[in-house]
């Protein structure tokens, strides 16, 4: 018997956003294994090679272009931000709920 050393080479995913990992020691021994599983657990990719979890999936704002991450659109989180934001980032829903807020004012005021 004795004593043997052995080293394994394993690969994992992680978040561009929060250095969330997908995949661990020894799950995933090969590279199109584990892309292939974590894209069907909700990871996104780019063609940058950067990756994100699936709560913080990358879009494109629709009011102003800029790319933002928000939830995966198919999980509740996602579903939840569509239904409250649309399609905005958080910079133009900023400037849109102020625009509300002083227009809402000035009707006070009168």
């Amino acid at each position: 018997m004795g004593m043997h050393e052995f080293h394994i080479t394993t690969y994992v995913l992680t978040c561009d956003e929060c250095d969330t990992q997908y995949g661990g020691f020894g799950e995933y021994l090969d590279i199109p294994d584990l892309y292939q599983h974590a894209m069907n657990a909700g990871w996104q990719t780019d063609d940058d090679h950067h990756y994100y979890c699936p709560e913080h999936w990358q879009f494109n704002c629709q009011t102003c272009g800029r790319r933002y991450s928000r939830p995966n659109p198919d999980t509740k989180e996602g579903t939840r931000w569509v239904e409250t934001h649309g399609r905005d980032c958080p910079e133009c829903i900023r400037k849109k709920n102020l625009a509300k807020f002083e227009k809402l004012a000035k009707k006070l005021e009168e």
